[in-house]
Protein backbone atom coordinates (compact mmCIF):
# COMPACT_ATOMS: atom_id res chain seq x y z
CA UNK A 1 0.00 0.00 0.00
CA UNK A 2 2.99 2.26 0.09
CA UNK A 3 3.27 2.57 -3.40
CA UNK A 4 -0.73 3.54 -3.68
CA UNK A 5 -1.37 7.02 -1.88
CA UNK A 6 -4.34 6.90 0.34
CA UNK A 7 -5.28 10.46 -0.84
CA UNK A 8 -4.70 8.81 -4.82
CA UNK A 9 -7.37 5.59 -3.40
CA UNK A 10 -10.06 7.94 -2.56
CA UNK A 11 -10.21 9.89 -5.69
CA UNK A 12 -10.07 6.65 -7.91
CA UNK A 13 -13.14 5.84 -5.58
CA UNK A 14 -15.08 9.10 -6.82
CA UNK A 15 -13.65 8.80 -10.11
CA UNK A 16 -15.16 5.29 -10.40
CA UNK A 17 -18.53 7.31 -8.97
CA UNK A 18 -18.10 9.59 -11.95
CA UNK A 19 -17.93 7.11 -14.28
CA UNK A 20 -21.26 5.34 -13.35
CA UNK A 21 -22.66 9.07 -13.55
CA UNK A 22 -21.71 9.10 -16.58
CA UNK A 23 -22.98 6.16 -18.50
CA UNK A 24 -20.98 5.44 -21.64
CA UNK A 25 -19.88 9.01 -21.42
CA UNK A 26 -22.98 10.81 -21.56
CA UNK A 27 -22.44 12.51 -18.22
CA UNK A 28 -25.25 13.21 -15.12
CA UNK A 29 -28.19 14.01 -18.08
CA UNK A 30 -27.39 11.31 -20.40
CA UNK A 31 -28.99 8.74 -17.35
CA UNK A 32 -31.62 6.29 -18.98
CA UNK A 33 -34.19 7.71 -16.22
CA UNK A 34 -33.93 10.64 -16.96
CA UNK A 35 -33.17 12.07 -13.82
CA UNK A 36 -29.39 13.76 -11.39
CA UNK A 37 -28.52 10.45 -8.90
CA UNK A 38 -28.67 13.54 -6.49
CA UNK A 39 -27.79 10.53 -3.56
CA UNK A 40 -25.10 9.28 -5.59
CA UNK A 41 -22.93 12.80 -6.94
CA UNK A 42 -20.18 14.26 -5.35
CA UNK A 43 -19.77 17.71 -6.31
CA UNK A 44 -16.85 20.13 -5.50
CA UNK A 45 -17.33 23.96 -4.76
CA UNK A 46 -14.99 25.91 -7.31
CA UNK A 47 -13.98 28.15 -4.23
CA UNK A 48 -12.27 25.52 -2.54
CA UNK A 49 -11.03 23.69 -4.92
CA UNK A 50 -8.89 27.43 -6.15
CA UNK A 51 -7.87 27.61 -2.60
CA UNK A 52 -6.54 24.58 -3.03
CA UNK A 53 -4.82 24.42 -6.16
CA UNK A 54 -3.49 27.92 -5.07
CA UNK A 55 -1.45 26.13 -2.72
CA UNK A 56 -0.67 23.34 -4.50
CA UNK A 57 0.40 24.79 -7.49
CA UNK A 58 2.70 27.80 -7.20
CA UNK A 59 3.34 30.40 -10.27
CA UNK A 60 5.60 29.94 -13.09
CA UNK A 61 9.13 30.24 -12.22
CA UNK A 62 11.53 32.32 -14.71
CA UNK A 63 13.52 28.74 -15.55
CA UNK A 64 10.06 27.29 -16.76
CA UNK A 65 8.89 27.86 -20.36
CA UNK A 66 5.57 28.71 -21.07
CA UNK A 67 4.44 25.05 -22.74
CA UNK A 68 6.33 23.41 -19.43
CA UNK A 69 4.71 25.30 -17.12
CA UNK A 70 1.57 24.04 -19.03
CA UNK A 71 2.18 20.69 -19.03
CA UNK A 72 3.08 20.99 -14.92
CA UNK A 73 -0.38 22.18 -14.46
CA UNK A 74 -1.73 19.41 -16.32
CA UNK A 75 0.36 16.62 -14.62
CA UNK A 76 -0.69 17.92 -11.11
CA UNK A 77 -4.47 17.75 -11.82
CA UNK A 78 -4.32 14.34 -13.91
CA UNK A 79 -2.53 12.64 -11.02
CA UNK A 80 -4.43 14.27 -8.38
CA UNK A 81 -8.22 13.70 -10.32
CA UNK A 82 -7.46 10.14 -11.94
CA UNK A 83 -10.00 7.34 -13.27
CA UNK A 84 -9.60 3.99 -12.78
CA UNK A 85 -9.13 3.98 -16.41
CA UNK A 86 -6.79 6.57 -17.57
CA UNK A 87 -9.71 8.77 -18.96
CA UNK A 88 -10.23 12.15 -18.41
CA UNK A 89 -13.09 12.53 -15.44
CA UNK A 90 -16.12 14.76 -15.62
CA UNK A 91 -15.91 17.10 -12.72
CA UNK A 92 -19.57 18.41 -11.56
CA UNK A 93 -20.71 22.08 -9.44
CA UNK A 94 -24.23 22.42 -7.82
CA UNK A 95 -24.95 25.77 -8.39
CA UNK A 96 -26.45 27.65 -5.55
CA UNK A 97 -29.22 30.05 -6.87
CA UNK A 98 -30.35 28.36 -9.77
CA UNK A 99 -34.63 30.22 -10.03
CA UNK A 100 -37.60 29.46 -11.73
CA UNK A 101 -40.74 31.57 -12.94
CA UNK A 102 -43.50 30.60 -15.11
CA UNK A 103 -45.48 32.86 -17.86
CA UNK A 104 -48.85 31.51 -18.37
CA UNK A 105 -49.51 33.88 -21.08
CA UNK A 106 -46.67 32.13 -23.02
CA UNK A 107 -47.07 28.70 -21.53
CA UNK A 108 -43.02 29.17 -20.69
CA UNK A 109 -40.44 28.56 -18.36
CA UNK A 110 -37.87 31.12 -17.28
CA UNK A 111 -34.90 29.19 -16.17
CA UNK A 112 -32.48 31.75 -14.57
CA UNK A 113 -29.97 32.45 -11.29
CA UNK A 114 -26.56 31.27 -13.66
CA UNK A 115 -24.45 34.06 -14.31
CA UNK A 116 -23.03 34.12 -17.47
CA UNK A 117 -20.95 36.26 -20.03
CA UNK A 118 -18.74 37.17 -22.65
CA UNK A 119 -15.26 38.75 -21.60
CA UNK A 120 -12.84 41.24 -23.44
CA UNK A 121 -10.10 38.59 -24.11
CA UNK A 122 -12.66 36.11 -25.91
CA UNK A 123 -13.66 33.63 -22.97
CA UNK A 124 -16.68 32.95 -21.31
CA UNK A 125 -17.57 32.62 -17.84
CA UNK A 126 -20.17 30.58 -16.22
CA UNK A 127 -20.50 31.22 -12.39
CA UNK A 128 -21.61 28.69 -9.88
CA UNK A 129 -21.21 30.83 -6.29
CA UNK A 130 -21.30 34.11 -5.45
CA UNK A 131 -21.13 37.04 -2.90
CA UNK A 132 -21.51 40.73 -2.88
CA UNK A 133 -21.13 43.57 -0.32
CA UNK A 134 -22.04 47.12 -0.58
CA UNK A 135 -21.45 50.71 0.80
CA UNK A 136 -22.30 53.99 0.11
CA UNK A 137 -20.30 57.38 0.04
CA UNK A 138 -20.86 61.15 -1.33
CA UNK A 139 -19.70 61.47 -4.62
CA UNK A 140 -19.38 65.53 -6.52
CA UNK A 141 -18.89 65.95 -10.31
CA UNK A 142 -17.06 68.51 -11.61
CA UNK A 143 -20.22 70.86 -11.92
CA UNK A 144 -20.40 70.73 -8.16
CA UNK A 145 -23.36 68.07 -8.05
CA UNK A 146 -23.54 66.00 -5.29
CA UNK A 147 -24.98 62.21 -5.38
CA UNK A 148 -24.84 59.44 -3.42
CA UNK A 149 -23.24 56.84 -4.95
CA UNK A 150 -23.93 52.63 -4.01
CA UNK A 151 -20.47 50.63 -4.15
CA UNK A 152 -21.26 47.17 -4.91
CA UNK A 153 -18.35 45.02 -4.54
CA UNK A 154 -19.34 40.87 -6.52
CA UNK A 155 -17.21 38.21 -6.29
CA UNK A 156 -18.10 35.28 -8.67
CA UNK A 157 -16.73 31.84 -8.93
CA UNK A 158 -17.35 29.26 -11.39
CA UNK A 159 -15.35 28.28 -14.86
CA UNK A 160 -13.87 30.03 -17.90
CA UNK A 161 -14.13 28.04 -20.80
CA UNK A 162 -14.23 28.86 -24.86
CA UNK A 163 -16.36 28.38 -27.75
CA UNK A 164 -19.72 28.25 -26.87
CA UNK A 165 -22.79 27.53 -29.60
CA UNK A 166 -24.05 30.43 -30.95
CA UNK A 167 -27.49 30.59 -29.31
CA UNK A 168 -26.04 30.57 -25.78
CA UNK A 169 -26.80 34.10 -24.99
CA UNK A 170 -24.94 36.08 -22.79
CA UNK A 171 -25.70 38.73 -20.17
CA UNK A 172 -24.42 42.15 -19.85
CA UNK A 173 -21.96 43.01 -16.59
CA UNK A 174 -22.20 39.11 -16.27
CA UNK A 175 -25.35 39.05 -14.38
CA UNK A 176 -28.01 36.35 -14.79
CA UNK A 177 -29.52 35.02 -18.23
CA UNK A 178 -32.23 32.98 -18.77
CA UNK A 179 -32.97 30.11 -20.16
CA UNK A 180 -36.79 29.69 -22.07
CA UNK A 181 -38.61 26.78 -22.31
CA UNK A 182 -42.28 25.61 -23.42
CA UNK A 183 -43.67 23.96 -20.02
CA UNK A 184 -47.53 23.01 -18.93
CA UNK A 185 -49.10 24.33 -16.42
CA UNK A 186 -48.80 21.02 -14.16
CA UNK A 187 -45.24 20.97 -15.58
CA UNK A 188 -44.25 24.65 -13.97
CA UNK A 189 -46.16 24.00 -10.96
CA UNK A 190 -44.24 20.46 -10.33
CA UNK A 191 -40.45 22.26 -10.94
CA UNK A 192 -41.87 25.50 -8.52
CA UNK A 193 -39.87 26.29 -5.52
CA UNK A 194 -37.86 22.54 -6.35
CA UNK A 195 -35.55 24.28 -9.08
CA UNK A 196 -31.63 23.11 -8.74
CA UNK A 197 -29.04 23.32 -11.42
CA UNK A 198 -25.92 21.51 -11.52
CA UNK A 199 -22.72 21.85 -14.10
CA UNK A 200 -20.83 19.23 -15.55
CA UNK A 201 -17.40 19.94 -16.99
CA UNK A 202 -13.79 18.37 -18.04
CA UNK A 203 -11.05 20.28 -17.07
CA UNK A 204 -9.08 21.97 -19.88
CA UNK A 205 -5.41 21.85 -20.24
CA UNK A 206 -5.97 24.55 -23.12
CA UNK A 207 -6.66 27.38 -20.69
CA UNK A 208 -4.46 26.92 -18.51
CA UNK A 209 -2.99 30.38 -17.47
CA UNK A 210 1.21 30.89 -17.68
CA UNK A 211 0.53 33.57 -14.64
CA UNK A 212 -2.53 31.55 -12.95
CA UNK A 213 -1.71 27.91 -13.48
CA UNK A 214 -5.37 26.17 -12.89
CA UNK A 215 -6.95 29.21 -11.08
CA UNK A 216 -8.00 31.75 -13.64
CA UNK A 217 -9.27 35.33 -12.94
CA UNK A 218 -10.69 38.21 -14.39
CA UNK A 219 -11.69 42.25 -13.24
CA UNK A 220 -14.01 44.20 -14.42
CA UNK A 221 -15.06 47.91 -13.16
CA UNK A 222 -18.15 49.89 -13.95
CA UNK A 223 -17.98 53.60 -13.30
CA UNK A 224 -21.43 55.43 -11.57
CA UNK A 225 -22.54 58.00 -13.42
CA UNK A 226 -25.59 60.85 -12.50
CA UNK A 227 -28.08 58.64 -13.72
CA UNK A 228 -26.99 55.49 -12.53
CA UNK A 229 -24.83 56.04 -9.52
CA UNK A 230 -23.70 53.09 -8.61
CA UNK A 231 -20.14 51.74 -8.87
CA UNK A 232 -19.95 47.71 -8.92
CA UNK A 233 -15.84 46.10 -9.34
CA UNK A 234 -16.48 42.65 -10.26
CA UNK A 235 -13.86 39.99 -9.72
CA UNK A 236 -14.30 36.44 -11.21
CA UNK A 237 -12.63 33.67 -10.11
CA UNK A 238 -12.95 30.21 -12.14
CA UNK A 239 -11.39 27.00 -13.06
CA UNK A 240 -10.07 26.28 -17.04
CA UNK A 241 -13.11 24.00 -18.43
CA UNK A 242 -14.07 22.61 -21.59
CA UNK A 243 -17.65 19.87 -22.53
CA UNK A 244 -19.50 22.07 -19.99
CA UNK A 245 -23.16 20.82 -19.64
CA UNK A 246 -26.08 22.79 -17.32
CA UNK A 247 -29.13 20.57 -16.13
CA UNK A 248 -31.51 22.17 -14.51
CA UNK A 249 -33.36 19.74 -12.37
CA UNK A 250 -36.02 19.02 -9.44
CA UNK A 251 -34.66 19.09 -6.49
CA UNK A 252 -37.10 16.49 -4.64
CA UNK A 253 -36.46 13.62 -6.92
CA UNK A 254 -33.50 14.68 -9.40
CA UNK A 255 -35.64 15.07 -12.47
CA UNK A 256 -34.15 16.35 -15.43
CA UNK A 257 -36.45 19.55 -16.48
CA UNK A 258 -33.73 21.65 -18.88
CA UNK A 259 -30.88 20.25 -20.34
CA UNK A 260 -28.00 22.53 -21.91
CA UNK A 261 -25.11 20.63 -23.67
CA UNK A 262 -22.81 24.60 -24.15
CA UNK A 263 -21.49 23.07 -27.56
CA UNK A 264 -24.32 22.29 -28.95
CA UNK A 265 -27.48 24.50 -27.75
CA UNK A 266 -30.25 25.55 -29.83
CA UNK A 267 -32.76 27.93 -28.27
CA UNK A 268 -36.81 27.29 -28.79
CA UNK A 269 -37.00 29.85 -31.47
CA UNK A 270 -33.99 28.20 -33.55
CA UNK A 271 -35.48 24.68 -32.54
CA UNK A 272 -38.95 26.50 -34.22
CA UNK A 273 -37.30 27.97 -37.07
CA UNK A 274 -35.36 24.65 -37.93
CA UNK A 275 -38.67 23.17 -37.52
CA UNK A 276 -40.21 25.80 -40.14
CA UNK A 277 -37.14 25.89 -43.00
CA UNK A 278 -36.92 21.34 -42.65
CA UNK A 279 -41.03 21.56 -43.71
CA UNK A 280 -40.15 24.72 -46.39
CA UNK A 281 -37.36 22.41 -47.98
CA UNK A 282 -39.61 19.33 -47.94
CA UNK A 283 -42.33 20.79 -49.49
CA UNK A 284 -39.83 22.70 -51.86
CA UNK A 285 -38.98 18.80 -52.34
CA UNK A 286 -42.13 17.66 -52.68
CA UNK A 287 -42.85 20.33 -55.10
CA UNK A 288 -40.03 19.61 -57.34
CA UNK A 289 -40.93 15.80 -57.43
CA UNK A 290 -44.41 15.91 -58.08
CA UNK A 291 -43.48 18.88 -61.20
CA UNK A 292 -40.78 15.79 -62.33
CA UNK A 293 -43.76 13.10 -62.00
CA UNK A 294 -46.27 15.29 -63.10
CA UNK A 295 -48.83 14.92 -60.45
CA UNK A 296 -52.41 15.78 -60.97
CA UNK A 297 -55.47 15.73 -60.13
CA UNK A 298 -57.44 13.83 -63.11
CA UNK A 299 -61.16 13.33 -64.30
CA UNK A 300 -61.80 9.75 -64.73
CA UNK A 301 -64.70 7.68 -64.97
CA UNK A 302 -63.43 6.27 -61.71
CA UNK A 303 -63.48 9.33 -60.31
CA UNK A 304 -60.52 12.10 -59.32
CA UNK A 305 -57.85 10.71 -58.90
CA UNK A 306 -54.24 12.96 -57.59
CA UNK A 307 -51.68 10.62 -60.13
CA UNK A 308 -49.19 10.60 -62.38
CA UNK A 309 -49.00 9.91 -65.81
CA UNK A 310 -46.75 6.82 -66.36
CA UNK A 311 -47.22 5.76 -70.22
CA UNK A 312 -49.83 4.63 -72.81
CA UNK A 313 -50.32 0.72 -72.39
CA UNK A 314 -52.24 -0.23 -75.67
CA UNK A 315 -55.43 2.52 -76.02
CA UNK A 316 -55.30 3.15 -72.17
CA UNK A 317 -53.30 5.59 -70.38
CA UNK A 318 -51.49 4.02 -66.92
CA UNK A 319 -51.71 6.38 -64.03
CA UNK A 320 -49.84 6.18 -60.72
CA UNK A 321 -51.30 7.85 -57.29
CA UNK A 322 -49.02 8.95 -54.43
CA UNK A 323 -49.18 5.29 -53.30
CA UNK A 324 -47.61 3.76 -55.83
CA UNK A 325 -50.89 2.17 -57.09
CA UNK A 326 -51.47 2.11 -60.84
CA UNK A 327 -54.57 2.60 -62.76
CA UNK A 328 -55.47 2.35 -66.11
CA UNK A 329 -58.10 4.56 -67.84
CA UNK A 330 -59.45 3.96 -71.49
CA UNK A 331 -57.68 7.27 -73.37
CA UNK A 332 -61.22 7.80 -75.35
CA UNK A 333 -63.05 8.06 -72.14
CA UNK A 334 -60.98 10.91 -71.24
CA UNK A 335 -62.31 14.39 -71.67
CA UNK A 336 -60.50 16.72 -74.07
CA UNK A 337 -58.88 18.74 -71.76
CA UNK A 338 -57.22 15.44 -70.50
CA UNK A 339 -56.52 14.04 -73.50
CA UNK A 340 -54.64 17.09 -74.21
CA UNK A 341 -52.92 16.18 -70.59
CA UNK A 342 -51.89 13.36 -71.32
CA UNK A 343 -50.17 14.46 -75.18
CA UNK A 344 -48.16 17.10 -72.61
CA UNK A 345 -47.03 14.15 -70.31
CA UNK A 346 -45.60 11.99 -72.75
CA UNK A 347 -43.93 15.30 -74.52
CA UNK A 348 -42.43 15.91 -70.89
CA UNK A 349 -41.16 12.36 -70.45
CA UNK A 350 -39.67 12.49 -73.58
CA UNK A 351 -37.83 15.74 -72.64
CA UNK A 352 -37.44 14.61 -69.79
CA UNK A 353 -34.74 11.67 -70.51
CA UNK A 354 -33.07 14.23 -72.32
CA UNK A 355 -32.94 16.38 -69.70
CA UNK A 356 -31.89 13.45 -66.99
CA UNK A 357 -28.91 13.03 -68.70
CA UNK A 358 -26.27 14.25 -66.18
CA UNK A 359 -23.67 16.88 -67.66
CA UNK A 360 -21.21 19.45 -66.05
CA UNK A 361 -22.91 22.54 -64.73
CA UNK A 362 -20.97 26.14 -63.95
CA UNK A 363 -21.80 28.49 -61.04
CA UNK A 364 -22.26 32.03 -63.07
CA UNK A 365 -20.05 33.76 -60.50
CA UNK A 366 -18.01 31.40 -58.33
CA UNK A 367 -14.13 30.53 -59.13
CA UNK A 368 -11.69 28.52 -57.60
CA UNK A 369 -8.19 28.27 -57.59
CA UNK A 370 -6.20 25.27 -59.24
CA UNK A 371 -2.58 24.47 -59.83
CA UNK A 372 -0.94 26.02 -62.92
CA UNK A 373 2.04 26.39 -64.77
CA UNK A 374 1.32 29.09 -67.14
CA UNK A 375 3.17 32.40 -66.86
CA UNK A 376 5.03 30.64 -63.99
CA UNK A 377 2.30 31.24 -61.72
CA UNK A 378 1.73 28.51 -59.02
CA UNK A 379 -2.34 28.98 -59.10
CA UNK A 380 -4.95 30.27 -61.34
CA UNK A 381 -8.81 30.75 -61.07
CA UNK A 382 -11.27 28.67 -62.84
CA UNK A 383 -14.86 28.69 -62.82
CA UNK A 384 -16.43 26.17 -60.09
CA UNK A 385 -18.60 23.35 -61.86
CA UNK A 386 -20.67 20.35 -60.35
CA UNK A 387 -22.10 17.49 -62.22
CA UNK A 388 -25.52 16.82 -62.11
CA UNK A 389 -28.58 15.90 -63.55
CA UNK A 390 -31.46 18.37 -64.84
CA UNK A 391 -35.02 17.61 -62.52
CA UNK A 392 -37.45 20.71 -62.71
CA UNK A 393 -37.39 24.15 -63.07
CA UNK A 394 -39.90 27.44 -62.11
CA UNK A 395 -39.57 30.52 -63.34
CA UNK A 396 -36.69 31.70 -60.80
CA UNK A 397 -35.70 28.52 -59.67
CA UNK A 398 -33.80 25.04 -61.14
CA UNK A 399 -33.96 21.79 -59.02
CA UNK A 400 -30.36 19.88 -60.52
CA UNK A 401 -29.90 16.60 -59.23
CA UNK A 402 -26.27 16.08 -57.68
CA UNK A 403 -23.68 13.40 -58.49
CA UNK A 404 -24.33 12.82 -55.36
CA UNK A 405 -27.77 12.10 -55.09
CA UNK A 406 -28.96 15.15 -53.74
CA UNK A 407 -31.62 17.92 -54.88
CA UNK A 408 -30.03 21.32 -55.29
CA UNK A 409 -32.63 23.88 -55.78
CA UNK A 410 -30.49 27.12 -57.56
CA UNK A 411 -31.58 30.21 -58.84
CA UNK A 412 -31.51 30.39 -62.56
CA UNK A 413 -29.13 33.51 -61.74
CA UNK A 414 -26.52 31.56 -60.27
CA UNK A 415 -25.91 29.21 -63.52
CA UNK A 416 -24.01 30.43 -66.19
CA UNK A 417 -25.32 31.67 -70.03
CA UNK A 418 -24.42 28.53 -71.48
CA UNK A 419 -26.26 26.48 -68.77
CA UNK A 420 -29.68 28.51 -69.20
CA UNK A 421 -29.50 28.59 -72.59
CA UNK A 422 -29.56 24.64 -72.49
CA UNK A 423 -32.28 24.78 -70.37
CA UNK A 424 -34.32 27.01 -72.15
CA UNK A 425 -33.67 25.25 -75.83
CA UNK A 426 -34.07 21.74 -74.06
CA UNK A 427 -37.16 22.29 -72.27
CA UNK A 428 -39.12 24.87 -75.11
CA UNK A 429 -40.82 22.10 -76.06
CA UNK A 430 -42.74 20.99 -73.25
CA UNK A 431 -42.84 24.74 -72.00
CA UNK A 432 -44.43 25.89 -75.16
CA UNK A 433 -46.84 23.00 -75.21
CA UNK A 434 -47.42 23.88 -70.81
CA UNK A 435 -48.19 27.28 -71.88
CA UNK A 436 -50.22 26.72 -74.68
CA UNK A 437 -52.33 24.09 -72.58
CA UNK A 438 -52.77 26.53 -69.54
CA UNK A 439 -53.75 29.15 -72.28
CA UNK A 440 -56.08 27.08 -73.43
CA UNK A 441 -57.88 26.11 -70.46
CA UNK A 442 -57.21 28.84 -67.96
CA UNK A 443 -55.70 26.53 -65.11
CA UNK A 444 -51.89 25.70 -63.72
CA UNK A 445 -50.36 22.77 -63.62
CA UNK A 446 -48.64 22.83 -61.03
CA UNK A 447 -49.41 25.89 -58.53
CA UNK A 448 -45.93 27.66 -56.68
CA UNK A 449 -45.59 25.95 -53.19
CA UNK A 450 -46.85 27.70 -50.28
CA UNK A 451 -43.93 28.16 -47.76
CA UNK A 452 -44.06 28.81 -44.13
CA UNK A 453 -42.48 32.86 -43.30
CA UNK A 454 -39.20 31.51 -41.76
CA UNK A 455 -39.48 34.27 -38.93
CA UNK A 456 -40.57 33.77 -35.11
CA UNK A 457 -43.26 36.31 -33.82
CA UNK A 458 -43.48 37.17 -30.41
Amino acid sequence: MSHFPVKKIIFVFLASVFLFLLGEGKGVSGAESGRIPLEKVKALRVSETLKKFKKEIPPRDEFETREEYRRKVVRHIQNTHVTDDGSEPYFYVFVENAEFTYLADKSTGAFSGVPISKLDDGRYFLGTERSSSSSEYEAVNGFGAQTTVTKINSEYWGLFFENPSPDVDFAANGLETTWWKKMTVEEGKAIKNHCGAIIQFRFSPELVSEYDGACLEDFDYFKPTFDDPKELNLWRYGLPAKDVRLTFFNKKDGEIVLDIDFDSYKNEWTHQIEGKKERNRQKKMDHAQKANYFFMDWKTPKGMINAKYVKMHEKNVVLEDENGKQIEVPYDDLEERYQDLCELAKCFNGTKKKLQKERVWTYANRTKYVKSSISGSSQRRVPLTFRGSFESATAYTVTIKDSNGEFQVLRLDELSAKDIKWINKTYQVFTERLHEYEVKYDVHLLPPVQLEPETIDD
